[in-house]
């Protein structure tokens, strides 16, 4: 089910990718697979009004910074 969300997704916005949550250090949750859109913005403002445009809700769109070194607090700005 996730990867033919994660297919669904990539057809619509082609730099879709498919992340396991364990590999990065701003997850708190280990064992996840997350779809995240590979476009950078300088603070969490950009990523949320994306996220509205593209008619996302709370549960499904959020700014996350991705690192293998920043902690996970602070990393998070949801809708």
């Amino acid at each position: 089910m996730t990867l033919q969300e994660h297919l669904d997704l990539r057809q619509q916005y082609p730099d879709v990718r498919l992340l396991w949550s364990g590999d990065w250090s701003t997850f708190s949750a280990p064992n996840f697979w997350v779809a995240v859109v590979g476009v950078t913005y300088a603070d969490s403002a950009g990523p949320l009004a994306w996220c509205r445009g593209q008619g996302f809700d709370r549960e499904h769109c959020l700014a996350k910074i991705i690192s293998t070194a920043h902690p996970g607090e602070g990393s998070t700005a949801y809708k």
